[in-house]
């Protein structure tokens, strides 16, 4: 075995070794207490900035991966992939997921078919063939790697800003795994005291009074956790949405008992409607909730009358 292969294992081995301590670091810490702004923009899948706890991330906040999906490959049954890797629900995280002739590619985190060469590999992300898993990667070690993605990040085999927040600077001294990138924070406990992370992945002060928040669609001063929302009671909120959600949101409804006829149902969105479902429909000449609507028929289905048993345009027809 020349050095080169050698050398070439010894890397394939901290990188192993790389990949066993971060599933062990996201488990631990997934728990984490965290905090973030409703409605920050991102989706509160991993990587999601300032996840705020169980009622946001039910499965826990990782600081260098954010709101977590799952915690174990028993947490993603029916949600995107059967396996748990680094917070996120996969399609496979080693070669013994995959059927044979497959490989599970770290790119992408899917079985595709495995390569034998370096030519397998056509994508520009993914131009190297591992002799090991079989898979296209990005980079084997940092050697492949240079300009602003200086690092070989080990999860994904990929080029990268950083695969640690030793690769990070003062300024931005986190490594947001999930896209390689040096941030000022994921979770609340990053940023300094009197701060919050938030949604763009950085640190911003926590409100005092409503003159922190200024005059857009969050104008209200929150003094309870700091954040700048819609609304804090109902008086807050104007005449066309009237009251304040649990989320500090002003909607139409929080239960039917602030709708009227002729939208009597108070759907999941505060929304004041005609029907959120086919019980809320009691005209038994529109027995169907489509769209929020009382409708005669949605499918042929629907028409149990045998002079009329087609549907057209939501009509039941000859």
């Amino acid at each position: 075995m020349g050095m080169a292969q050698l050398h070439f294992d010894r890397v394939r081995k901290t990188v192993a070794g790389a990949l066993a301590a971060l599933g062990t670091f996201v488990a631990v810490l997934s728990g984490a207490s965290c905090s973030s702004e409703p409605d920050a923009g991102l989706a509160l899948g991993p990587g999601g900035a300032g996840c705020r706890g169980t009622d946001q991330c039910p499965f826990g906040c990782d600081p260098n991966v954010g709101c977590l999906s799952c915690q174990s490959n028993a947490d993603c049954a029916g949600r995107g992939g059967p396996i748990c890797v680094q917070g996120d629900c996969v399609g496979c995280g080693v070669a013994t997921d995959c059927s044979t002739g497959q490989a599970c590619f770290p790119g992408t985190r899917e079985c595709s078919p495995a390569c034998q060469a370096d030519t397998d590999c056509t994508s520009g992300d993914t131009r190297f063939c591992d002799p090991t898993s079989r898979a296209c990667v990005g980079c084997r070690t940092s050697v492949d790697c240079g300009g602003t993605t200086p690092v070989c990040e080990p999860s994904r085999a990929r080029c990268s800003q950083c695969a640690s927040n030793a690769d990070c600077g003062t300024a931005e001294p986190v490594c947001d795994l999930t896209r390689g990138e040096c941030v000022e924070c994921l979770i609340n406990a990053s940023c300094p005291a009197g701060s919050r992370c938030e949604g763009d992945r950085r640190c911003h002060a926590l409100c005092q009074s409503n003159a922190d928040c200024g005059s857009g669609d969050r104008p209200i001063c929150d003094f309870a956790s700091g954040e700048c929302v819609e609304c804090v009671t109902a008086a807050e909120c104007p005449m066309a949405t009237p009251q304040c959600s649990e989320r500090h949101r002003c909607v139409q409804c929080l239960s039917n008992a602030n709708c009227v006829a002729p939208t009597p149902t108070c759907d999941g969105d505060g929304r004041c409607v005609e029907c959120s479902e086919n019980a809320n429909c009691l005209d038994p000449t529109r027995p169907v909730c489509r769209d929020r609507v009382c409708v005669q028929c949605d499918n042929d289905r629907d028409c149990v009358d045998p002079a009329r048993p087609n549907c057209n345009n939501q009509m039941c027809e000859p």
